[in-house]
């Protein structure tokens, strides 16, 4: 059996806190929080380049879909008591999506 055919099976271990992955903090667009474990990526694939030419690559999460399956641009990850808004989503099949994250600075309560 291929890796692809064990993929959602294998994926808890993968996205699992005993490997990988970390707690981190979700609310969605509702206010709704949970607790998820994601894989943080500090400087993802995403490179973006700026007014003034530089270029910077961003934070990112990787995340089972199932624990975050509406995601959206805008809603918010808690990451190591850091906040950060979701600037793009990337779902890279039916079980895996990847969340591109901008720092942000809205006040934690």
């Amino acid at each position: 059996m291929a890796f692809k055919d064990n993929l959602q099976s294998d994926l808890d271990i993968f996205v699992g806190v005993d490997e990988f992955a970390d707690m981190v903090q979700y609310v969605d667009s509702a206010g709704v929080e949970k607790e998820i474990p994601a894989i943080f990526v500090e400087k993802s694939d995403l490179v973006l380049e700026n007014y003034a030419g530089s270029e910077t690559s961003i934070p990112a999460l990787i995340l089972k879909r199932n624990d975050a399956p509406t995601l959206h641009n805008g809603e918010l990850f808690i990451v190591d008591g850091k906040p950060y808004s979701v600037i793009h989503v990337e779902f890279k099949d039916e079980f895996v999506l990847k969340a591109y994250l901008s720092k942000d600075s809205r006040p934690l309560f």
